[in-house]
């Protein structure tokens, strides 16, 4: 069973790590700490286990989760602050139409501007983390 809680923590890691919206990461925290999760199957399958091996695995569980609460709120702080730059760097308000839902909807070919560049050349992103 620690396996099995191992395995749930490493994909349910990689699928946050590989959002892209926030809306993506609502989804995803349901899916990963839902009534229907893979991880709540598991603590739903703990009746057949002696007292100590129950304490163990509750303990684990408890962690991953902690963990995965954690990832979310960190990778929901950056996607919104990659928003900020996005937005911050388009110079001129006629191209956004609106940032909603975690999505930004653009005119087409709208120039994105020098904070945009600087994030995906990479300045940007080192300067945040250092913060």
């Amino acid at each position: 069973m620690k396996e099995k809680l191992e395995e749930i923590k490493k994909e349910g890691l990689k699928k946050i790590e590989h959002s892209s919206h926030v809306t993506e990461l609502e989804e995803i925290r349901k899916e990963l700490m839902g009534k229907k999760s893979e991880l709540s199957q598991v603590l739903k399958s703990m009746s057949t286990l002696s007292d100590e091996e129950k304490r163990t695995i509750g303990m684990l569980a408890t962690d991953i989760k902690t963990i995965f609460t954690n990832a979310l709120q960190a990778k929901e702080e950056e996607l919104i602050s990659l928003m900020s730059v996005l937005v911050a760097g388009c110079g001129d308000d006629k191209y956004v139409q609106s940032v909603k839902n975690g999505t930004m909807y653009m005119a087409p070919n709208a120039p994105v501007g020098k904070a945009f560049n600087q994030y995906f050349n990479g300045s940007a992103r080192s300067q945040s983390r250092d913060a």
